[in-house]
């Protein structure tokens, strides 16, 4: 029997295109490994804007340049997945757009590290006069770093997740009542909920 595709319906209203785009973003963080990654270092770029008092530029350029990578990658995924969508068997340009998109992302991911280096070099004074505040960070935010990791890659039931998101909230807070930026806190938290939600969303082969 013959399977009819389905009319494709745009989301419509305020409301849906937020819910569609909120999709989106979740099945990209649960399904892209790179996206995971990225995700894991924009996580912890925002403990380091928690940990040490920056001046508004350096914290600018941190923020945007987290996010600016995740829209590459987002964009990035976007690109694969309509590629992969018209394209069923192997054609060269349709791998070169592929491979392309993914150089970008590349090079945009390895101008945020300089970029992050280059912060943490120019206010090494800073970095070598904040011990307790570094020591605290790694105390808290690494054990949260890697719950993230594991929650991430690794599968878990979902009250596992649920176990997960409470741990992680839990190690967030003495860091954010010592943090010198909000910003960076509710960014903090908002990328565990998102990373729990997308595999509570995803890991288990929902749509």
């Amino acid at each position: 029997m013959e399977q009819q595709e389905t009319e494709y319906q745009p989301a419509s209203g305020l409301k849906a295109v937020f819910a569609a785009a909120y999709n989106g973003l979740l099945h990209t963080v649960s399904a892209q490994r790179n996206m995971k990654v990225h995700w894991v270092s924009g996580f912890m770029v925002m403990l380091v804007g928690m940990a040490l008092e920056l001046d508004l530029g350096a914290r600018s350029a941190l923020f945007f340049s987290v996010f600016l990578i995740l829209f590459a990658e987002i964009m990035n995924s976007a690109l694969e997945a309509f590629v992969d969508l018209h394209v069923r068997a192997y054609h060269y340009q349709a791998q070169l757009a592929k491979d392309a998109a993914a150089a970008g992302v590349l090079i945009l991911a390895a101008a945020v590290v300089i970029l992050f280096f280059d912060i943490l070099w120019h206010y090494r004074d800073l970095v070598l006069d904040s011990r307790s505040a570094i020591l605290r960070t790694l105390g808290f935010g690494l054990p949260a770093t890697l719950i993230l990791i594991w929650n991430l890659f690794f599968p878990l039931p979902k009250w596992g997740k649920w176990v997960q998101l409470i741990v992680l909230s839990a190690l967030l807070v003495p860091l954010a009542l010592q943090s010198h930026d909000q910003f960076f806190t509710v960014a903090a938290y908002s990328f565990t909920i998102v990373g729990v939600h997308s595999r509570l969303r995803f890991a288990e082969g929902k749509r």
